[in-house]
């Protein structure tokens, strides 16, 4: 069985939570340089998402026939031979 050595404990925790720190610094870096373009891609991504939601609201409304213009035909009057 391993005899047990405090210092050497005391020690290897000490440099785990040295390198918990160093590792909590260096992961919060790339995570507030990407957190602005991450809302700017939200954000982005609905603008574009409205815009081509209104887009096709728009065509639809062009292809239902609302703005077209009414056409009138002449009515050619029936021809009896009859008569």
């Amino acid at each position: 069985m391993p005899k047990f050595q405090p210092d050497s404990q005391v020690e290897m925790t000490a440099n785990s939570a040295e390198m918990f720190k160093q590792l909590n610094i260096a992961s919060e870096f790339p995570i507030a340089c990407l957190t602005v373009p991450m809302l700017l891609g939200l954000v982005g991504g609905k603008a574009i998402a409205d815009t081509l939601q209104s887009l096709g609201q728009a065509s639809e409304e062009i292809f239902r026939g609302d703005r077209l213009p009414v056409l009138h035909f002449p009515v050619a009057e029936a021809v009896n031979p009859e008569e």
